[in-house]
């Protein structure tokens, strides 16, 4: 695959992702790696960031509060989010579970090809992982709906088959 400017490039450090996630056995990450290019292809992937216009993101972020904020010792971004205070039911009047849904996979596009090399760059040493704090407060029975618990689990499904070994600690 030759890269453009919306293609990604996966040089050595983003294939070595896909081994470290199947503990390096080299067919299991391959077919991991092929099914992640397949769907790609299938869900637009890589013209996301330039494509998908999320104009509910000021909304959105009042009921599913969640972002990068800066980055740790060592360079690493830092990514917060506090499920205790999502809201679905806020949520959906104003957007729907696809477009939400879209909007993370753009938010980890953006991650990949764009915050973990500006950090990079700026620290002098090559991350591409993050560290994420999920801030549990708030968090209980009755604020992990189904609903809730059904956009994460799309989401983490997501990040686990598609964006393998982002997440630091």
């Amino acid at each position: 695959m030759e890269a453009g400017p919306l293609q990604p490039e996966f040089d050595d450090f983003a294939l070595r992702r896909f081994l470290r996630a199947r503990k390096h056995n080299i067919l299991k990450a391959k077919q991991m790696f092929l099914e992640q290019l397949e769907w790609r292809k299938t869900a637009h992937v890589d013209t996301v960031l330039t494509d998908f216009h999320f104009h509910e993101r000021d909304e959105f972020a009042k009921w599913y509060p969640e972002a990068f904020y800066g980055v740790d010792r060592e360079g690493r971004p830092i990514y917060l989010q506090q499920p205790g205070k999502i809201d679905t039911d806020q949520l959906w009047k104003f957007t729907t579970l696809e477009r939400c849904i879209r909007y993370h996979i753009s938010q980890q596009e953006r991650y990949w090809r764009i915050i973990a090399p500006c950090a990079s760059i700026a620290c002098g040493r090559r991350h591409e992982q993050s560290l994420v704090l999920i801030d549990m407060e708030g968090v209980g029975i009755s604020t992990l709906t189904g609903e809730v618990r059904k956009i994460m689990a799309q989401i983490m499904q997501i990040d686990q088959d598609y964006f393998p070994e982002l997440m630091f600690k």
